[in-house]
């Protein structure tokens, strides 16, 4: 009789082994996209637009719980939260069941509802700290993308390369090799613009990095033959202020695309 249930107890370890591993991937792939998520919404980008893998929704929680030591202190305090949290929910819903018995005790069917009573008080617990994990790691995830994009929007403190673009000369951004500041006309016969086109036109002074007034132009994205470039935002700027973001084409004949460190120019 041992042998026959050794094997059992093996596969029931095995079996919740698996359930945890994957949880704790389905979690792991959640954090990933909401970080994702928050931090390209920052530059007024949609995460489903970009293609990215999906292996890295899985690798980006590590730098959401474990990057620095406030990552990692945050990370602790929201488990702790979740487990007095998970606490006093339970605490609540008893002394809610109580109340609700007490009122249904005159029915005839209250015995129906103390079959299979202890099953779903598991289920309900269950449910309760999978709810309270889901909105733990919405907070800390989105949290944490919105930090880091508003990092990166700034010259002083971003992580993302410098970046500098030889464009075609027949390329309706960009200004002139030979005469730095003589940007693009916008009414030029090969161009048509649809729109605001005071937008267009404001972008004509931009084109140029200026490292002294925190205006530098860096690489954001590189998806899908596109280049995702911005400019980043004075470091005393509104919480509210969103970076200029272009897309542009790989395919233009003679682009050619020049990155150097994060550091400034």
């Amino acid at each position: 009789m041992a042998d026959s249930t050794k094997p059992a107890s093996e596969v029931k370890i095995l079996g919740s082994f698996a359930g945890i591993v994957g949880l704790l991937g389905v979690a792991l792939y959640f954090s990933g996209w909401i970080y994702r998520w928050s931090f390209y919404s920052f530059f007024n980008l949609e995460v489903e637009n970009l293609n990215l893998s999906s292996e890295s929704f899985l690798f980006v929680p590590i730098q959401i719980f474990c990057n620095n030591l406030i990552s990692f202190f945050t990370t602790i305090i929201a488990i702790v939260s979740i487990y007095f949290l998970s606490k006093i929910t339970f605490f609540i819903g008893s002394k809610a069941e109580k109340v609700f018995k007490q009122r249904l005790s005159f029915l005839k069917y209250t015995k129906t509802l103390n079959h299979g009573q202890s099953l779903s008080k598991i289920l309900i617990k269950d449910l309760v700290i999978v709810g309270w994990c889901i909105l733990a790691l919405f907070f800390i995830s989105d949290r944490r993308g919105f930090i880091d994009a508003r990092r990166d929007a700034i010259d002083s403190s971003s992580q993302l390369p410098v970046l500098t673009l030889v464009l075609p000369q027949n390329s309706p951004f960009g200004s002139s090799a030979t005469e730095p500041f003589a940007p693009s006309a916008p009414t030029s016969d090969k161009f048509r613009v649809l729109g605001d086109i005071k937008r267009y036109t404001d972008l004509m002074n931009t084109e140029l990095s200026e490292a002294s007034t925190g205006k530098v132009w860096r690489l954001l994205a590189e998806r899908d033959g596109s280049l995702y470039v911005f400019t980043t935002i004075p470091e005393k700027s509104n919480q509210d202020t969103r970076p200029i973001v272009l897309k542009i084409p790989e395919n233009d004949e003679g682009l050619l695309i020049l990155t150097s460190e994060t550091s400034s120019l």
